[in-house]
Formats: C-alpha cells, structure tokens, sequence
C-alpha cells in the first residue's frame, strides 16, 4: 500500500509538472507570436537610406512650401499672427498693469451658518469709503 500510494503521489507530481511545462510553453509560444507583431519593418540599411532620401526631400521641399505659403497666404498668416498676440494667455501677470499696482485689502468673513457673516459684510461695506461685495461663494 505504502508503494503504491507513493506511485500515486509521484505521479500526480509529474502531472502537476507536466501541466506548468505545457502552460509555461504555450505562455512562451504566445509571446513570440506577440514579438512578431513588433518585428520592425525595415532592416536597419534601409532605414538608413529611407533617412538620408527623407532628409534632402525635407531640406528641398521645406523652403519651397514655406515661401509658398508666405506668398499665397500672407493675408491669413498675418491675422492669425495678431490673434494670437492677443489672445497670448501665458503671462496673466501682464494683463493688467495699473490694477496690479493698487493696494488692495480683503477681509474675508467666515463662520458656521446663521451667524452674522452677511449682515457683518455689509455693515462693514456701509461704513467703507469704497468697496465690493462679493458672496457666498458655495
């Protein structure tokens, strides 16, 4: 009995091994199906000579095209130009000099509901000389 239940166990441990050798293969059999998939398409000579061809039809066609386009279209190019100088977004510290200059002061009223905040605010706006009332911000 005790030989044969080792048999059994030997053979259900070749089993299980047989089983992860098969399932390890077929994994490795899927990835080099996956890695034909990104097998480049030209050898690195003829990129080489794709590159060079590539480069002296950009470094002829190029200036060409743009002096095409500066001639046809001089027109548009110079509108998109002044519309993108006035609408530049990337430096709104610039936008408003003379605002930017004036001494400002804030006060911010918080607190829990029903306390006071508003008629606080604009008890406090009455008695300013000049100001702004701006809430609730939710």
């Amino acid at each position: 009995r005790k030989q044969r239940r080792r048999a059994q166990k030997h053979a259900n441990t070749v089993r299980q091994a047989r089983t992860a050798v098969e399932g390890a293969q077929r994994q490795i059999d899927k990835l080099k199906k996956e890695r034909e998939k990104f097998k480049p398409v030209l050898t690195d000579e003829e990129y080489t000579l794709a590159a060079s061809v590539g480069g002296d039809v950009m470094r002829h066609f190029c200036p060409a095209f743009a002096r095409h386009l500066l001639d046809r279209h001089a027109q548009m190019i110079e509108r998109y130009r002044v519309l993108d100088a006035q609408t530049d977004l990337t430096k709104p510290h610039e936008w408003y000099p003379y605002a930017r200059l004036s001494r400002r002061k804030i006060i911010y009223h918080g607190g829990p509901t029903n306390s006071g905040k508003t008629y606080e605010a604009l008890q406090r706006l009455k008695e300013a000389e000049k100001g702004l009332y701006v809430g609730p911000l939710r």
